[in-house]
């Protein structure tokens, strides 16, 4: 899998947050496989943005992704 920038990380939670709606009418939050590895490998190597780790708290989509601290 290729390193995942910054940029990259963003991308994916943007495009998870473009498809919260649909997510939620359903029945559920289930997130795609790919991007939430991604989201995963960004949360896990510390190379989220601020603005995106924000975004990600403010609607609650971070419950989705345990992050280890």
């Amino acid at each position: 899998m290729a390193l995942l920038e910054i940029d990259g990380c963003q991308a994916k939670v943007d495009l998870l947050l473009s498809m919260t709606d649909r997510l939620l009418k359903a029945g559920g939050m289930l997130v795609p496989l790919d991007i939430g590895r991604d989201i995963e490998l960004c949360l896990a190597r510390g190379i989220m943005s601020t603005s995106g780790l924000a975004e990600m708290q403010r609607t609650k989509l971070i419950r989705l992704f345990p992050v280890n601290d």
